[in-house]
């Protein structure tokens, strides 16, 4: 489980760089990876059916072994997206 959930982090961080604010190491990263972003990006995910929570530091995203590697692509292309980028930093 935990190497499925490391792939999948490796997706993330490849994928959308420094905005993965969770640690980048596997050795000091846990099965989530937080993303920076507002809290407003919670409903647009959710809208496209993707579930996830935010945290202070962002947007957290818990792959595991139901996640496939393209949940992963959808989720980073959403993340990638203009709205998406305007609304990088943590809600306040």
């Amino acid at each position: 489980i935990r190497a499925i959930n490391l792939r999948l982090g490796d997706l993330l961080v490849q994928r959308l760089g420094d905005r993965v604010v969770s640690p980048h190491r596997h050795e000091h990263r846990s099965g989530t990876c937080i993303v920076a972003g507002a809290e407003t990006l919670v409903e647009e995910l959710s809208s496209s059916g993707i579930e996830v929570d935010h945290r202070l530091s962002g947007i957290r995203i818990s792959p595991h072994v139901h996640t496939s590697e393209a949940d992963i692509e959808l989720v980073a292309s959403l993340l990638e997206s203009p709205r998406s980028r305007r609304d990088t930093a943590p809600a306040q």
